[in-house]
């Protein structure tokens, strides 16, 4: 703990390159309250936003549905298939790969397809952003014991928020992924450690119970309290009513 105080307040006070690698991946995955294991567990070059997504499902707020869980990843997936091809490399060459890049690049909102913005994806999604950014300042503070990722291909809003739209209206997202090993795997993994972050139990939906229904004494000592507490009766023409239907129009 005092050597992670002195790095992170001091950092010109301490030779970070002196420090041994894993003892600089340690302070970096305790900070974000991460597993060794997580690291491990995917392709190198996608540890770091992997982690920022596993810090990003323990803290943001409200908690993240499994449907926001899996758009985001499934944009990493996408985000990856162009990365591959960007760079000329033989897997995207694949046409069972192209296939399925062609068809998520087909789930993309364009502009006369915006049916207005959720506001509960942007503000989870603004969260996972932030912590991104703060991630990325700090793995470069302890000298990158985690590769710098292009986020250039990691997140694209627009294609996030229409996923969300189709996993809500009963889309299953391996459907999206069809006809491919190399996508299908990737989501798998990502999933899978993101999965290990969190408690088995942590997207399952848990209805609140119910109170119990007050007995017959609660009731009437209730129903004492409201009409001695109601005011007198006014004539219905001095009633006005004080709130306005508020209308929220979809953005065009």
């Amino acid at each position: 703990m005092i050597l992670t105080y002195y790095i992170m307040f001091s950092p010109c006070l301490f030779p970070l390159m002196q420090v041994p690698l894993p003892v600089r991946l340690q302070i970096f995955l305790e900070t974000l309250g991460v597993k060794r294991s997580i690291v491990h567990s995917v392709p190198h070059h996608l540890s770091l936003p992997v982690c920022v997504t596993c810090y990003w499902l323990t803290h943001s707020n409200p908690k993240p549905t499994l449907q926001y869980l899996q758009a985001l990843v499934l944009g990493m997936v996408y985000g990856e298939l162009c990365r591959l091809a960007k760079n000329g490399d033989s897997a995207a060459s694949c046409p069972e790969v192209k296939a399925v890049q062609e068809q998520l690049c087909r789930l993309r909102v364009w502009r006369n397809d915006r049916q207005g913005l959720n506001v509960g994806a942007a503000h989870l999604y603004s969260q996972w952003q932030a912590s991104l950014q703060i991630t990325n300042i700090l793995n470069r503070l302890l000298c990158c014991p985690l590769p710098e990722p292009d986020c250039s291909w990691l997140y694209s809003g627009t294609f996030v928020h229409r996923v969300v739209r189709e996993l809500n209206s009963g889309v299953y997202p391996e459907s999206l992924l069809c006809g491919s090993i190399l996508p299908g795997q990737l989501y798998r993994d990502l999933m899978g450690a993101a999965h290990s972050a969190v408690a088995p139990d942590f997207f399952s939906s848990k209805k609140k119970q119910r109170n119990k229904k007050p007995d017959k004494q609660q009731q009437r000592e209730a129903e004492k309290r409201r009409v001695s507490e109601t005011p007198k009766a006014q004539p219905c023409h001095d009633i006005n009513n004080r709130f306005s239907v508020l209308e929220l129009e979809d953005e065009d």
